[in-house]
């Protein structure tokens, strides 16, 4: 499996962020070689780089780290990679006519940060989705909280409010696929009917 050097750079970057030049100095220094490699050198952001080294290893880090030990930090870092990719939208906030519409650009947006694999939508309706990460060659579960944070951010960005996110099935159970319900409460609409996105 393969991440995404967007995704791969938002790790050290919320390092960076989150527990500034000590917390990051710290960080690195648990890095065992080929990770500590990739992960300090200057990467192609559209790049695709080895899941493990790039993904599964940097979080474990940061996790034991700063977490003690738990997936929790994963979340966090999927919150913060979802609003770096935001910050690439053509308006403050990302404007949508319809609940459709939001979660149709959710979906485009999501399946281009992990080979393979796609998000495949189960179930919809205006305060609810369900879907389900599929096709994922390697696992761990530091990717199912990272996916979820993600998707939180991701949507309250959007203008969801109370945006909460379960992840109610893990690729370990049943080999297959992870899956997550979302819900949220009141939704903001404004007029803006277009969002881009540096994806």
């Amino acid at each position: 499996m393969e991440v995404r050097g967007k995704t791969v750079t938002s790790i050290a970057d919320f390092v960076k962020n989150q527990f500034r030049t000590g917390g990051f100095t710290r960080w690195v220094n648990t890095l065992p070689g080929d990770s500590l490699q990739i992960m300090t050198e200057a990467l192609r952001q559209n790049g695709w780089f080895p899941f493990g080294q790039t993904m599964v290893i940097p979080v474990e880090k940061v996790c034991q780290l700063f977490y003690e030990g738990d997936a929790r930090g994963a979340w966090e870092i999927g919150r913060f990679a979802a609003q770096q990719t935001m910050s690439g939208i053509t308006s403050k906030m990302a404007g949508f006519a319809s609940i459709q519409f939001v979660i149709q650009k959710f979906l485009k947006v999501f399946d281009t940060y992990y080979r393979p694999g796609h998000v495949q939508l189960l179930d919809q309706d205006q305060k609810s989705l369900m879907f389900q990460m599929q096709g994922v060659d390697e696992w761990h579960q530091y990717l199912d909280y990272s996916v979820a944070g993600w998707a939180q951010a991701f949507l309250e960005m959007c203008q969801l409010k109370n945006v909460k996110v379960q992840i109610t099935k893990q690729a370990a159970e049943n080999k297959s696929f992870s899956e997550f319900v979302v819900s949220w409460g009141l939704i903001i609409h404004i007029d803006q009917h277009k969002m881009e996105c540096d994806c």
